[in-house]
């Protein structure tokens, strides 16, 4: 194969998409408020761009470690994210002000061969057609990857060596693939990490390289592991030049556009933007515009070191607003311009995208990155929080209405019913953002974990609900745990209803279970069994990551690691938890809440006719299965029998999942989410005495039943408030609002009070799709013509015609309620 294969893809590309010359009106400020129209151009270019898979990245990973062979880890490891910044396509598109780009177009994703290119070799030509977030591949990607990115990665991937660790007859692969769990990182390295960007900003990379030299300076070289801890360190060092060496490749292209550029506006612009990459991020920002880029650049490289999702801006307005203050004042420029560049850099985040395995684009499905960029909240100190960028964020919403990032206001005691307000404003346009956070559970949790109060207050939330200590933690969801198969297996002494096959351990027959807490106690066995076998195989991956993928760019940025000298994947971070999140528990309530009333309260069935009826998926047990939906008290609706299953299957997993610690001595907490995975795990999911039927959805995060939940908004806030969110990472309830609900200003109010009303009682999150079903049904009927609907899924926001029909039809089938 021609080794300048890659070098000319990279001409052609830039030939091909040059940004042309300004006509000189293009990029003129509007007389009224809204987007400008370089705004708007990044938005229909975004929404136009179809999601292709690109080998820059593969190839250059590839070459690097062909090179750099026996040179140590870490090295080489650095040096392959040199190689990546220093081939990756350097582009600047029509009207930016803001560069840098993960792949030559929008939307686009590079592939991570170095973790497991498996599942891409296998499933290259069906990438661009499976039903769920499909990506084009060109006939030149395919070729550059069969001919010299696949050869080489056979048996080295780290994939090879956690399936060396956990060989495929291990009992966790046969719980994984009936959906009683499912196992993140075999084909992605640990994300849902928010890194100190106040660090960069106010440092920058020499500031950061300079404290590397000073953790190295205090190391003895008669210690035992100094030669590995000088390597670790030097690592990070290369990695920072990389990421200067990169924004200068920016620059000497920005000065190239503008030495032929025609029109002097624009001309002046890439002037400007050439001198802001030379500064940053090698020195600390100084103005707003080089605080943006700077956390850009960041950004991007995170994104390019690993596959990690939920890579999260954290508190954004909080560690930028002294930037934006500085600017603003000094008259560097005016608050116009300054949202004009946060429009601009909300077009940036909605560029990210990343191709999953076949399993994680059903769990997970989704092409936004879960970028979580959090406003509002608490000081320090304790005090509100919300400024100016606070509000000019919910404005960038406005003006942009793009899925990324996904937008999280967190609302406190002190948070002035003003920012509230505006946060409902925006609600009202069905985009499902900005997600709903109370800060105050937030910090209670956060605390209850050993967190300090300060940096609680600090916090975040990453990925879909998840709390996070911004630049100090290492915390990430290591998967799903089907709580609903558990009750399956149950009330079927540990047999798989859809294969017969001895799935979990044997817990006894049910016809023989005397009371309810035989039940019960058959229940948190089965608990008990695949939360062992999910941490046992959690501790060998973290294990082979640790081994077999530092990461020196991530872990330069996370307090900690450089201090102790040692990798964010071997839990160099301040703070380390591990989390694993349960699914199902509103399928549970139900179930459980029908069990003890019909079968051991009334005894208006028995046990044998109920497992009959589930073991045939209720066929020809249709009268029982309405009456179980219709005659059993429901979560959902604020009734106490109902809630109190809710409360117990939240309780019994928490108490299990607790007992546990991962390799690095992290202590395991439960959140309750599911992304997408109520979908896929409930399609292995045998009937449920709920009366749903076998591979249906489960209910999905906290929320009730899909239309179990039938005395309106205010009953279900009050049922979900009844469990213990502070004792979770993160639970996630949505909530489905007819648009007619939120015409007028007094229907804001109403909002707002539902908001704060479920707040009050200590709930942890809220998110609302408020979008009319016909509109929906006609989006699936007339796609073409709704290209732009946005809809919340889980936690976070999609466009609706990208959806599966599956996600689809599930999204449909939420309760819609009115006030």
């Amino acid at each position: 194969m021609d080794t300048l294969l890659l070098e000319d893809a990279i001409e052609q590309i830039e030939r091909e998409m040059a940004p042309a010359a300004s006509d000189g009106t293009a990029l003129q400020y509007p007389e009224s408020p809204g987007p400008t129209r370089r705004v708007k151009l990044g938005v229909d270019r975004n929404q136009s761009a179809e999601p292709e898979l690109f080998a820059f990245r593969a190839l250059a990973v590839t070459r690097s470690y062909q090179e750099t062979e026996g040179e140590p880890l870490f090295t080489r490891r650095a040096r392959m994210l040199e190689r990546i910044l220093h081939d990756q396509p350097v582009r600047i598109q029509e009207g930016e002000l803001i560069v840098g780009m993960k792949t030559p177009i929008p939307r686009g994703s590079p592939a991570f061969p170095e973790i497991n290119c498996v599942w891409l070799e296998q499933h290259l030509d069906t990438l661009s057609t499976r039903s769920n977030t499909p990506f084009y591949v060109s006939d030149e990607t395919k070729k550059i990857l069969r001919q010299e990115v696949f050869p080489y990665w056979r048996g080295r991937q780290v994939y090879n060596r956690l399936m060396e660790r956990v060989p495929p007859g291990d009992p966790v692969w046969r719980a994984d693939e009936r959906g009683v769990i499912y196992n993140y990182f075999t084909s992605r390295t640990i994300g849902h990490i928010t890194v100190s960007y106040a660090k960069v900003l106010n440092k920058g990379m020499k500031g950061i390289v300079a404290d590397v030299h000073q953790a190295l300076s205090t190391r003895n070289p008669v210690d035992p592991d100094y030669e590995q801890t000088k390597a670790f360190l030097e690592s990070i060092i290369i990695a920072a030049n990389a990421a200067v060496m990169f924004a200068n490749r920016y620059s000497a292209e920005a000065r190239r556009l503008a030495s032929s550029e025609k029109d002097t506006r624009r001309k002046e612009e890439l002037e400007r933007v050439a001198s802001i990459c030379e500064w940053v991020p090698e020195h600390p920002a100084r103005t707003f515009p080089e605080a943006l880029q700077s956390f850009w650049f960041t950004q991007l490289v995170l994104n390019l070191e690993t596959d990690g999702h939920a890579i999260s801006p954290g508190r954004f307005d909080q560690y930028l607003y002294p930037f934006y203050r500085r600017s603003i004042d000094s008259n560097v420029m005016t608050q116009h311009e300054a949202q004009e560049l946060l429009d601009l850099l909300w077009v940036k985040f909605d560029e990210i995208t990343l191709a999953k395995d076949s399993g994680e684009s059903e769990t997970s499905s989704s092409y936004p990155e879960f970028q979580n960029l959090n406003i509002g909240g608490l000081t320090p100190d304790g005090h509100d929080a919300t400024n100016d960028l606070s509000h000019m964020c919910l404005t960038t919403l406005e003006h942009v209405k793009l899925p990324q990032p996904q937008l999280s206001a967190q609302i406190s005691t002190k948070t002035p019913q003003k920012f509230l307000l505006r946060c409902c404003e925006l609600l009202r346009y069905g985009t499902g953002l900005p997600a709903m956070f109370n800060s105050d559970t937030l910090v209670l949790g956060m605390v209850s974990r050993g967190i300090t109060l300060r940096d609680a207050r600090s916090g975040s939330v990453n990925g879909c609900v998840t709390a996070n200590c911004d630049g100090k933690d290492r915390m990430a969801s290591s998967g799903y745990f089907n709580l609903a198969k558990c009750l399956e297996l149950a009330l079927n002494d540990g047999l798989d209803r859809l294969t017969s096959e001895q799935l979990g351990p044997n817990t006894g027959n049910p016809g023989r279970f005397a009371t309810f807490d035989d039940l019960i106690s058959a229940y948190q066995e089965q608990i008990a069994h695949f939360v062992g076998l999910k941490i046992k195989y959690d501790n060998h991956m973290r294990q082979v990551y640790a081994e077999h993928c530092p990461v020196p760019f991530t872990s330069a940025v996370i307090d900690d690691c450089i201090q102790k000298g040692l990798d964010w994947h071997a839990g160099g971070a301040h703070y380390n938890e591990a989390t694993l999140s349960g699914v199902g528990i509103g399928t549970v309530a139900d179930s459980r809440a029908a069990i003890e009333k019909h079968v051991f309260e009334d005894r208006s069935i028995t046990m044998e006719q109920l497992i009959q009826a589930l073991d045939e998926d209720f066929g020809g047990h249709e009268v029982l299965r309405k009456f179980l939906v219709n005659k059993t008290p429901h979560y959902g609706n604020d009734d106490d029998y109902a809630d109190s299953m809710a409360v117990l299957v939240q309780k019994l997993f928490c108490e299990e999942v607790e007992k546990h610690r991962d390799i690095q001595g992290a202590r395991y907490y439960v959140n309750l989410l599911p992304t997408t995975s109520h979908i896929a795990l409930g399609a292995v999911t045998g009937a449920t005495p709920d009366g749903r039927h076998a591979s249906d959805w489960l209910s999905e995060g906290v929320s009730p039943v899909q239309g179990h939940d039938r005395q309106g908004p205010t009953a279900v806030a009050k049922s979900v408030g009844k469990l213990d969110h502070a004792r979770t990472e993160g639970t996630l309830l949505n909530m489905r609002i007819s648009p007619q609900c939120v015409e007028g200003s007094e229907d804001l109010h109403k909002l707002a009070a539902l908001i704060r009303g479920y707040f009050d009682q200590g709930g942890h999150h809220v998110q609302f799709n408020i979008v009319d079903a016909n509109t929906l049904r006609e989006a699936q009927e007339y796609p073409e013509r709704h290209r732009t609907l946005l809809v919340r899924v889980a936690g976070y926001s999609d466009y609706f015609v990208l959806l599966s029909r599956d996600i689809q039809e599930e999204i449909l089938s939420r309760t819609e309620h009115t006030f």
